[in-house]
Parts: structure tokens; C-alpha cells; sequence
């Protein structure tokens, strides 16, 4: 799953495997603890 098809990106999300980020965060960091 490295091709760039199995990514998913737009403005709010970038999705990668092992990595979701939104709006540039790290998803981790939104949820909080």
C-alpha cells in the first residue's frame, strides 16, 4: 500500500497508511488524551 492511489487527500484530510491528518494536524493530537 505505497502506491499513491491507495492514498487519500482533499483540503481537510490527508490519509496515508499509518498517518491521518487533518487540516495538517496529526489526528493523535486532535483527540487528546
Amino acid at each position: 500500500m505505497t502506491d499513491v492511489a491507495d492514498w487519500w487527500q482533499t483540503d481537510i484530510i490527508d490519509m496515508a497508511p499509518g498517518q491521518i491528518r487533518l487540516r495538517g494536524f496529526p489526528i493523535e493530537d486532535l483527540i487528546g488524551n
